[in-house]
């Protein structure tokens, strides 16, 4: 072979060893990029996920309080065992009851809008919180919930308290991994 056509060559399959290395180590840098961002969301360690707390939001907008799980307990521990729509048999959910909690960061007797980590939200009236027994849940059958298991914040009716609570409107307003609560001007209900 001319000693070009050997230079070429050799050219040619470093190139390609350095752009398959290069490849090898995108993918391994995606690999971890990806796991530290899904590891939380599959049940790492409590201090490495988001959501931990929940934010409140005033009818102006103003941030009035941001409430991690010990200070949303503190509010109150209210049970509802109930079937839904999401699990096989009834479940227990413990959390503070949903008017309590709201009364407790000042909105009163005001509707809310439950926004979730993924950015759905669902207005909840007041009548729901005055009415029924709606918590926003925080352990599912004793133990927390994690972000894949609808946590770590959920709001739950209890739907078999009331037939009319098992309707899609009901399911609807029940916001899982819950991150922010805003109030809404009491003309707006």
């Amino acid at each position: 072979m001319p000693p070009s056509f050997t230079i070429v060559a050799a050219r040619i399959a470093a190139f390609r060893s350095a752009s398959i290395a290069r490849v090898a180590g995108l993918f391994v840098t995606g690999l971890l990029v990806t796991g530290l961002l899904v590891m939380p969301l599959l049940g790492g360690p409590a201090s490495a996920q988001p959501g931990r707390s929940v934010t409140f939001v005033d009818a102006q907008g103003e941030v009035v309080a941001v409430l991690d799980r010990e200070a949303l307990e503190a509010v109150g521990r209210f049970e509802v065992r109930t079937n839904t729509p999401w699990d096989d048999d009834p479940v227990s959910y413990e959390g503070p009851l949903l008017r309590d909690l709201v009364d407790a960061v000042g909105f009163g007797d005001s509707a809310i809008i439950v926004h979730a980590l993924n950015d759905y939200s669902s207005q909840i009236p007041s009548a729901d919180m005055r009415d029924f027994d709606v918590i926003l849940a925080l352990r599912k059958d004793g133990e927390y919930m994690p972000i894949a298991d609808m946590g770590p914040a959920f709001v739950v009716y209890p739907y078999d308290f009331d037939p009319r609570l098992r309707d899609r409107v009901y399911y609807a307003r029940s916001v899982w991994q819950v991150s922010r609560i805003r109030q809404l001007p009491v003309a707006a209900e």
